[in-house]
């Protein structure tokens, strides 16, 4: 079914667009002058992956606890696996800058829970699956609006809001500073040989 990112609106096959035609929240993400970076501190490199996620059991008070589910990109749910992603860089922007916008319908994608805090991930390639380091950034205002018909809801998720809480602490605010778990034991030792080249960085 085909969905116009950012228009609160269902395409019904053969038929006119009808605005409202089901419960909807529209989440935009902006990193306006912000800009995300490597371990190294060079600016995250275009095509790099941003996902849009969250914690299991994340609450306003406690961001980051439980397991990262994907809401978009290759590890996300089913439904939302033809949502385009979020990339650096992509559209003109610079190098670590980004801007996406998506309507989330009720009963047609994958949602988080009511109230779950949202999160960007963002990691050191173009894949989650060649990815060495990565980072996660939130903040207490990022909850997921119930969606509404009519509607939309709408959340903001924003580089520039003030009191952004980061995964890794706040000493690796904006660079890929936190090592990936690896899915086998083989990647593992890949992912040691780049600890041993980047010491300088912070891992978790």
């Amino acid at each position: 079914m085909t969905v116009d990112a950012c228009t609160p609106q269902l395409l019904i096959p053969g038929h006119e667009p009808t605005p409202f035609a089901t419960a909807s929240t529209v989440v935009t993400v902006d990193s306006h002058e912000r800009r995300l970076c490597l371990i190294t501190g060079e600016p995250l490199p275009a095509g790099s992956v941003i996902e849009l996620g969250y914690f299991d059991d994340a609450t306003i008070h406690d961001l980051f606890a439980g397991a990262w589910t994907p809401l978009i990109g290759p590890d996300a749910p089913k439904a939302n696996r033809s949502i385009p992603p979020i990339v650096s860089g992509h559209g003109g922007e610079p190098a670590g800058q980004f801007s996406w916008c998506r309507t989330f319908f009720a009963g047609i994608d994958a949602l988080p829970p009511v109230g779950r805090p949202l999160a960007l991930r963002f990691i050191d390639h173009a894949s989650t699956a060649g990815a060495f380091f990565h980072n996660t950034v939130s903040h207490p205002s990022w909850w997921f609006r119930e969606p509404r018909s009519p509607g939309p809801a709408f959340v903001f998720l924003s580089l520039e809001e003030t009191g952004l809480r980061w995964e890794s602490g706040p000493d690796g605010a904006f660079r890929t500073v936190m090592r990936t778990r690896s899915r086998t034991d083989g990647r593992s030792t890949g992912w040691r040989r780049a600890l041993g080249m980047l010491s300088g960085g912070r891992a978790a």
